[in-house]
């Protein structure tokens, strides 16, 4: 995503933002991982992650 010059942070709200989104419509969510070309891409996944766990109450 360097070309569009979004940060983590920004990756972590979208993923926050369908994954709240597809929950509200009781849709089923899979999350897979793509990238990995940075030494921080490791980050940025937890980060997306962890967000999400702990919106929902890490259920």
């Amino acid at each position: 995503m360097a070309h569009y010059r979004l940060t983590g942070g920004d990756l972590a709200e979208r993923d926050l933002l369908v994954a709240t989104e597809v929950r509200e419509r009781g849709v089923p969510l899979a999350m897979v991982l793509s990238g990995g070309y940075s030494s921080e891409s490791w980050k940025i996944h937890a980060d997306a992650i962890e967000g999400i766990l702990t919106r929902f109450d890490r259920r």
